[in-house]
């Protein structure tokens, strides 16, 4: 029955996995990944208080899968209760400590919850454990940004830029922080990236609100 109701969920039919899932956990109260696919069902579904309740259920009976403990914070995030997901991203870093999405989503988090410098810390550690991202030098950047420190949140973005130079998030807040002249090497860069034909939507999106600040 897990099987028939993930080919529901991927077919689209949230309904019809929801039905079974409730009946398996009826049954099985203790079957941890019922309650897993549960909570991508009433995510899918936007029924965001239910995947919370689901995915609570999920991470009280697999306190050791990093992935319930992600799960349960990105939907508190998804509700805006930026606070409420710090303690479990921070569970689910524990668990799995090099992770760098889970490492990003809670610097993310923390950041939107105003804990700059726990956020701060914990970026500057993960950049020495695990060298530059690109991920964590941008969500770096943002916090310095916040906190101020304009000098300082540029070179971050820089430095994401040389790792990852279509880095869409980094350019518009590079562009926010010191806006070029219209005819600089930097707006002809951002011309023709966004010209390429290589970018997603949300990327070109970003480097056009970012071209017209220029």
């Amino acid at each position: 029955r897990l099987r028939s109701a993930s080919e529901l969920i991927r077919s689209g039919h949230c309904d019809g996995a929801f039905d079974v899932l409730i009946a398996l956990v009826r049954e099985y109260p203790s079957l941890a990944a019922a309650y897993g696919l549960l909570v991508e069902v009433e995510v899918a579904r936007s029924n965001l208080q239910s995947a919370a309740a689901a995915a609570q259920q999920w991470v009280a009976m697999d306190t050791g899968d990093a992935r319930s403990w992600t799960r349960l914070a990105q939907i508190y995030t998804a509700q805006g209760q930026w606070l409420r997901a710090v303690p479990p991203y921070r569970r689910a870093m524990v668990l799995s400590p090099d992770n760098l999405q889970i490492i990003a989503e809670l610097a993310r988090a923390s950041l939107a919850a105003q804990l700059f410098d726990d956020a701060e810390l914990l970026l500057e550690q993960a950049i020495e454990r695990l060298g530059n991202r690109e991920e964590l030098l941008v969500v770096a950047g943002h916090i310095a940004k916040a906190k101020g420190s304009f000098e300082s949140a540029a070179g971050l973005y820089q430095r994401a830029l040389r790792l990852s130079p279509g880095n869409s998030e980094a350019w518009f807040n590079l562009v926010d922080l010191d806006t070029p002249a219209v005819d600089s090497d930097v707006t002809r860069s951002l011309a023709v990236m966004i010209n390429s034909g290589l970018l997603s939507d949300a990327d070109r999106a970003n480097l056009n609100f970012a071209l017209a600040r220029i």
